[in-house]
């Protein structure tokens, strides 16, 4: 969770996630070569966003060229593409930490990321249900709201129409 909410609430997350599951910590990664974090970034984030996928690089470059850099390097090469969980479960994970932060362009990227990586339908939406049951009444309706517009739009899209039909 470090990269989406900082290391301090990170640390805090991890701290509960070990009280609550009893799971110790696991052994460090082995064979990580940080000269591969590049490859193995451009190969996930564009898994994840799959047809957008140049359009973000773009849109990220234009805010910064460090920023598009750290997001292939460290978010999906060194984060997002590690060895333990699939891509699935992780992008599960990151709509549910993004719900919770109530940020509804990230959750909208990620919500199709998860669909984009093998997620169903069902497991999305119940991520998005698990996760507003810790969330503000604002985080609530935007994460529902955000949901609700992309599957009209996918819908609409398999019908051959578009969503303002």
């Amino acid at each position: 969770s470090y990269l989406f909410v900082g290391y301090p609430v990170a640390l805090q997350a991890i701290g509960m996630w070990r009280e609550r599951t009893g799971n110790a910590a696991p052994e460090a990664p082995t064979g990580d070569d940080p000269s591969e974090w590049r490859k193995r970034g451009e190969v996930v984030c564009a898994q994840v966003y799959a047809g957008q996928y140049e359009r973000l690089r773009a849109n990220i470059a234009r805010l910064h060229p460090d920023m598009e850099q750290w997001m292939l390097e460290e978010g999906y090469g060194k984060v997002l593409g590690r060895p333990g969980l699939d891509l699935k479960v992780r992008e599960l994970c990151t709509i549910a930490v993004l719900v919770g932060l109530d940020t509804p362009q990230q959750q909208y990227s990620h919500l199709r990321g998860a669909l984009n990586v093998g997620a169903t339908p069902e497991e999305v939406e119940t991520t998005v249900e698990i996760a507003c049951t810790q969330a503000t009444l604002s985080a609530k309706e935007n994460a529902r709201k955000v949901w609700k517009d992309l599957k009209t739009q996918r819908d609409a899209k398999e019908n051959g129409k578009s969503a303002e039909d």
